[in-house]
């Protein structure tokens, strides 16, 4: 995930914002917790991360079906890099039918690396 480049105060900002901080220090436990916070009040942008939080098991277990869950509703919402980490979930389990529909989305809405990893798995 890309870094933001900017530090807010620890007492003010976002859930998101001062997620994204956590992150940037690699405080992945209070990511997770404020990427959760966020997410569900509907910041497709924090469930992205999250889902990155989840799949990597970054600040707690790694749970693969919360990863997919929290892609696919950022997916939904029209988050195309969300729709190529789902796409490489299926991937990952094997599931080249679905790792294709998804890539071909994010692919379709110019997320270029998806259409990279298309081409493998056709």
């Amino acid at each position: 995930m890309p870094s933001s480049g900017t530090d807010s105060n620890p007492r003010s900002g976002s859930a998101y914002d001062l997620g994204r901080e956590s992150y940037n220090h690699k405080d992945y436990a209070s990511a997770r917790l404020l990427f959760t916070q966020s997410c569900d009040a509907g910041n497709m942008k924090a469930c992205n991360y999250l889902g990155y939080l989840f799949g990597r098991g970054l600040g707690g277990d790694q749970d693969r079906e919360k990863a997919r869950d929290v892609y696919q509703k950022a997916c939904d919402q029209g988050t195309l890099s969300s729709c190529a980490s789902l796409g490489s979930l299926y991937q990952d389990a094997g599931s080249t039918d679905e790792a294709v529909k998804y890539f071909q989305r994010a692919c379709n809405g110019g997320v270029a690396e998806s259409c990279k990893l298309l081409r493998g798995v056709q």
